[in-house]
């Protein structure tokens, strides 16, 4: 080690200027790697989020006019109609079909201020919901009677696109009094309607697998929103 004579000042060595930097690249390195993981999981959870969010909102949409239904033979009934050759409620393992779909038709209380009749003097009692599987979207027609809804305006829920969570699938079957799926899907709900809403977020994570659906939603992470609604004349 050499001393430098009084009054002069001893710089660093070639050596030491590459070490000192080597040290700095790695460490700058390790930083960036450590702030790219974290804007990735910040990315994932507001991803989660939206889709969270979006499920609560078609739940909401859904619950607003099926628990206008009634339990009689000769009362205003849903009629719930799903694509031939789909199973639904989803298979276990299975939260998104190819070409699933769901439309939902009927008349809600005549003369009443209820949504999506809310505008006076209340005369379109008649809603069709309806949703494809295979563009995401959701929309809502409303008229005088059922017979016309087929020509009526359709307003569409849902912006389909890479800011909005996808649904994957939506569910609604009648319910027992006992609280089991009644065979089929126009069935009396006696025991209410058992509506599930399944989102998916905006992007895929390579890196998640999710253990609900190993076939299109493989890389997806996914949100889920299900209850039972109770038709307004169930005790």
């Amino acid at each position: 080690m050499s001393v430098s004579p009084p009054g002069q000042c001893r710089g660093f060595t070639l050596t030491e200027l590459m070490v000192g930097l080597s040290l700095g690249i790695i460490v700058a390195l390790a930083s960036g790697a450590m702030l790219s993981s974290n804007a990735k999981l910040i990315i994932q959870q507001d991803n989660l989020a939206s889709a969270e969010e979006d499920a609560q909102v078609a739940y909401k949409i859904l619950s607003e006019f099926l628990l206008q239904a009634e339990v009689c033979t000769a009362c205003s009934q849903f009629d719930i109609v799903y694509p031939a050759g789909v199973t639904n409620p989803n298979p276990a393992g299975k939260l998104a079909q190819k070409n699933d779909a769901v439309t939902i038709s009927g008349a809600l209380p005549a003369g009443y201020k209820i949504w999506p009749n809310n505008i006076s003097p209340y005369d379109n009692r008649a809603v069709r919901f309806a949703w494809d599987g295979n563009s995401g979207n959701m929309t809502l027609a409303t008229a005088p009677t059922v017979a016309d809804l087929p020509a009526a305006p359709v307003q569409s829920l849902v912006i389909v696109g890479d800011r909005t969570a996808r649904i994957v699938n939506i569910d609604v079957w009648p319910l027992t009094v006992g609280g089991g799926r009644q065979a089929a899907a126009n069935a009396s709900p006696e025991g209410g309607y058992e509506i599930c809403v399944e989102t998916r977020a905006r992007s895929p994570d390579t890196s998640y697998l999710n253990p609900d659906d190993q076939d299109t939603l493989l890389h997806y992470r996914t949100a889920r929103v299900c209850g039972v609604i109770f038709p307004r004349n169930v005790l």
